[in-house]
Protein backbone atom coordinates (compact mmCIF):
# COMPACT_ATOMS: atom_id res chain seq x y z
CA UNK A 1 0.00 0.00 0.00
CA UNK A 2 2.88 2.47 0.79
CA UNK A 3 4.41 1.90 -2.64
CA UNK A 4 0.87 2.49 -4.13
CA UNK A 5 1.13 5.99 -2.39
CA UNK A 6 4.15 6.90 -3.13
CA UNK A 7 3.30 5.87 -6.83
CA UNK A 8 0.88 8.24 -6.90
CA UNK A 9 2.17 11.03 -5.24
CA UNK A 10 4.69 10.89 -7.15
CA UNK A 11 2.16 11.38 -10.55
CA UNK A 12 0.78 14.15 -8.93
CA UNK A 13 3.95 15.95 -8.32
CA UNK A 14 5.02 15.46 -12.06
CA UNK A 15 1.39 16.01 -13.08
CA UNK A 16 1.77 19.67 -11.23
CA UNK A 17 4.99 20.40 -12.32
CA UNK A 18 3.96 19.78 -16.12
CA UNK A 19 0.92 22.38 -15.21
CA UNK A 20 3.47 24.66 -13.85
CA UNK A 21 6.05 24.64 -17.04
CA UNK A 22 3.32 24.64 -19.48
CA UNK A 23 2.18 27.86 -17.24
CA UNK A 24 4.93 29.40 -17.42
CA UNK A 25 5.19 28.70 -21.17
CA UNK A 26 2.08 30.35 -21.92
CA UNK A 27 3.47 33.49 -19.65
CA UNK A 28 6.49 33.61 -21.63
CA UNK A 29 5.09 33.33 -25.49
CA UNK A 30 2.11 35.99 -24.23
CA UNK A 31 5.26 38.18 -23.04
CA UNK A 32 7.10 37.80 -26.58
CA UNK A 33 4.17 38.39 -28.13
CA UNK A 34 3.34 41.47 -26.13
CA UNK A 35 6.82 42.87 -26.31
CA UNK A 36 6.43 42.39 -30.29
CA UNK A 37 3.51 44.31 -30.47
CA UNK A 38 4.91 46.83 -28.57
CA UNK A 39 7.80 47.63 -30.92
CA UNK A 40 5.57 47.53 -34.04
CA UNK A 41 3.44 50.08 -32.37
CA UNK A 42 7.08 51.77 -31.58
CA UNK A 43 8.23 51.53 -35.10
CA UNK A 44 4.79 52.58 -36.68
CA UNK A 45 5.27 55.78 -34.26
CA UNK A 46 8.75 56.47 -35.34
CA UNK A 47 7.66 56.07 -38.90
CA UNK A 48 4.40 58.85 -38.47
CA UNK A 49 7.07 60.97 -36.79
CA UNK A 50 9.46 60.95 -39.62
CA UNK A 51 6.60 61.10 -42.19
CA UNK A 52 5.65 64.57 -40.18
CA UNK A 53 9.06 65.79 -40.33
CA UNK A 54 9.97 65.50 -43.93
CA UNK A 55 6.21 66.72 -44.28
CA UNK A 56 7.13 69.73 -42.78
CA UNK A 57 10.83 70.01 -43.84
CA UNK A 58 8.93 70.08 -47.53
CA UNK A 59 6.03 72.93 -46.36
CA UNK A 60 9.10 74.77 -45.29
CA UNK A 61 10.80 74.75 -48.23
CA UNK A 62 7.70 75.70 -50.42
CA UNK A 63 7.13 78.56 -48.53
CA UNK A 64 10.48 80.17 -48.59
CA UNK A 65 10.27 79.26 -52.72
CA UNK A 66 7.12 81.28 -52.81
CA UNK A 67 8.78 83.92 -50.41
CA UNK A 68 11.81 84.00 -52.73
CA UNK A 69 9.57 84.33 -55.62
CA UNK A 70 7.56 87.41 -54.41
CA UNK A 71 10.44 89.13 -53.10
CA UNK A 72 12.12 88.82 -56.47
CA UNK A 73 8.65 89.81 -58.42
Amino acid sequence: MGAAAAEAEKKEKEKKEKAAAAEREKKEKENKEKEAAAEREKEKKEKAAAAEREKAKKEKAAAEREKAKKDRA
